[in-house]
């Protein structure tokens, strides 16, 4: 077990929130919209999709600063750009995505 293991642990947990929250909100748009068409009265789906929608983007704002494992940084964010999940490395000290920490040395 790498000593980073827990931290990326998390950030895959966070991104699969955030991803397939995200699908997942979108397919319930497209039932509302279709209950909607058929005039059936949906007040309360909505409301359970905004508070849906509310968990998921808080689940990807978490993703977007998650702090690296070895420099305590955000990872994929500087001060002038942000790579959000796309990054492979840590945008600060180099170190690549999902790395134990086994190549510091390096």
């Amino acid at each position: 077990m790498g000593k980073y293991d827990v931290q990326w642990r998390i950030y895959r947990w966070l991104r699969r929130i955030s991803l397939y929250g995200f699908l997942g909100w979108i397919l319930g748009m497209l039932l509302i919209g279709l209950l909607t068409g058929l005039d059936i009265p949906v007040p309360i789906p909505v409301l359970v999709l905004k508070a849906y929608l509310v968990i998921v983007f808080g689940a990807w704002v978490l993703l977007n600063f998650f702090l690296y494992p070895r420099c305590h940084w955000p990872f994929a964010i500087t001060w002038w750009y942000s790579l959000s999940i796309f990054a492979w490395k840590c945008a600060h000290c180099d170190l690549r995505k999902f790395s134990n920490g086994d190549d510091e040395d390096e």
